[in-house]
């Protein structure tokens, strides 16, 4: 399955690219990304990758742990306008 066509948001696809290049320049990567599920809804995923070396020192393969960090972008979200509403409570009341 290719990532690139079937899961991945195309707006992280330069992200993710460099994730890749720096992957296989053996720099271990965390980073965020978004995945489009069968249903068609969209999850935040974050991710840490490291690079498998063979013994000969070439990357074979990689080796990736993703979590669904989904409702914690969606509550960060969520608090952000209140976080507006009390900044502007606090202005009025200085006014006065």
């Amino acid at each position: 399955m290719n990532i690139f066509q079937h899961l991945l948001v195309p707006e992280d696809e330069p992200c993710i690219r460099g994730v890749f290049k720096d992957l296989f320049e053996g720099r271990p990567r965390t980073y965020e990304e978004r995945w489009r599920t069968s249903e068609g809804k969209v999850i935040h995923l974050e991710g840490l990758s490291v690079a498998r070396v063979s013994q000969s020192g070439e990357v074979s393969s990689t080796f990736c742990t993703l979590r669904d960090i989904t409702e914690r972008k969606q509550a960060s979200t969520k608090m952000s306008p209140s976080g507006y509403g009390r900044k502007r409570a606090y202005v009025k009341h200085k006014r006065n």
